[in-house]
């Protein structure tokens, strides 16, 4: 299930803001020579372009073409982290800045954080999409594939790396937003797809 955790939806945006400014002046204390890329990442954050998942994981808005998405778990799957110190590229920080946020106003204030939605969203049958697995078949490290649905709490996972493919329970898939087009067929996500 994914939470979408933006600032538009929470009860003060300008409480956000303020608690987003205050996360960027410490890891700016903490990071100075990565001041360019940590406020990259606090502008992403504070237009709402992340969504965090209760795994731990995030979607993460390009600075580029608005319909680019990145995951970000450990570290970003974008091509700037390669050069970024420690893989800590904007779309980290992003995330990085909007938990510290978020854990501070959680822990200052009485401010609520809305409700996870009562029902994950609607994940059509028969559609492949980028995905991240992470469960016991990998001994929970997170791995990039495309996943279908196939019946209600079960998906089919095929990893981008290739090799074998596998049924798993839904709750150990992170749908991304990249839907492919064609389905996958028990066996043929021939395209190395990234979440």
């Amino acid at each position: 299930m994914t939470i979408v955790v933006s600032p538009s939806r929470l009860p003060s945006y300008a409480s956000l803001l303020q608690a987003l400014e205050i996360a960027l002046g410490r890891a700016i204390a903490q990071f100075p020579d990565e001041g360019a890329c940590i406020r990259r990442g606090h502008r992403i954050a504070a237009q709402g372009g992340v969504r965090l998942s209760g795994s731990g994981l995030a979607e993460v808005q390009s600075q580029g073409p608005a319909t680019t998405w990145y995951m970000v778990y450990g570290r970003c799957g974008c091509g700037e982290r390669l050069v970024a110190p420690d893989e800590r590229c904007p779309h980290w920080w992003a995330k990085k800045l909007l938990v510290w946020a978020q854990t501070w106003l959680a822990q200052t204030t009485h401010i609520p954080i809305p409700a996870a939605p009562i029902t994950p969203y609607d994940i059509p049958r028969g559609r492949r999409y980028a995905a991240l697995y992470q469960g016991p078949r990998t001994a929970m490290k997170p791995v990039q594939g495309c996943a279908e649905l196939i019946e209600p709490g079960w998906c089919f996972f095929q990893p981008a790396a290739g090799g074998d493919s596998w049924d798993c329970p839904e709750q150990e898939v992170v749908f991304g937003s990249g839907l492919i087009e064609r389905p996958l067929s028990r066996g043929l996500c021939l395209e190395k797809e990234t979440v």
